[in-house]
């Protein structure tokens, strides 16, 4: 029988339960992430999403260090979020997508272009 334990807000709780008082996050988020190289990314699958109790997916990227990075929309794991992204002029985001967003835009796309 799968746990009933929220797997994303599982880990953030492990998380808070270790930290008493001051947490240098920007330290961690160096650690976790300065000098790491994206290997392989993607929206989460849509039965993860389900599984985490969304009803939407976001991005998700893999380090080289086998780390795995996925946008949630605040620290309780309440739903996956969207990245913003900015670079001299182009200013956009990758945004959270509903489960079904390929069958209903993508491969109904390619068969009206069929």
């Amino acid at each position: 029988m799968m746990s009933k334990t929220h797997p994303v807000k599982g880990v953030i709780k492990e998380v808070i339960d270790r930290t008493s008082g001051y947490t240098d996050w920007n330290g961690t988020a160096k650690i976790v992430l300065e000098g790491k190289k994206i290997v392989e990314v993607d929206y989460i699958p849509a039965k993860e999403a389900s599984d985490y109790g969304w009803g939407c997916r976001g991005v998700s990227f893999i380090l080289d260090d086998g780390t795995r990075i996925i946008a949630m929309q605040d620290d309780e794991g309440n739903g996956p979020g969207a990245l913003a992204y900015l670079n001299e002029g182009v200013d956009s985001l990758l945004p959270v997508i509903d489960t079904d967003y390929e069958d209903r835009y993508l491969n109904k796309k390619g068969e009206s272009n069929g």
